[in-house]
């Protein structure tokens, strides 16, 4: 898997922690990501279906926020320096869609959305190319 291919995996994981942060991957949450993924693939890359193929891996092993989000970080760590600002704010706002998807947002799933952004950034400030 390329440093591109990374950050693709790590959206998968971390939009799952964000489906599963209020306690439960809601099936409106899933569809919304699959069809943000679907429309991704169209409009920008096709390795963004990687992000789909891992949110379902991860639903069916009902895997737990932290561990998921755990991997997802190191993932984007690894695939540092392909993250781009325009990246980043894509990938925040497929989050911001699953997290819509299943009204209320939920402030677990907001906490989660604010560490991750916080947690990229710390991620591009400590680049070293």
């Amino acid at each position: 898997m390329d440093s591109k291919q990374q950050l693709y995996s790590a959206l998968g994981q971390v939009a799952y922690a964000m489906a599963m942060a209020d306690g439960e991957a809601q099936r409106e949450e899933k569809d919304k990501f699959h069809k943000v993924i679907k429309e991704a693939v169209k409009k920008h890359d096709i390795d963004y279906d990687i992000a789909d193929v891992i949110f379902q891996i991860l639903d069916r092993d009902h895997m737990d926020v932290e561990t998921t989000y755990a991997w997802a970080i190191n993932q984007f760590k690894l695939g540092s320096n392909r993250l781009t600002d325009e990246l980043k704010e894509t990938m925040v706002k497929i989050l911001v869609d699953v997290a819509k998807a299943y009204a209320p947002v939920e402030v677990e799933e907001m906490n989660l959305l604010e560490r991750f952004e916080k947690d990229l950034d710390e991620i591009q400030d400590n680049l070293t190319y």
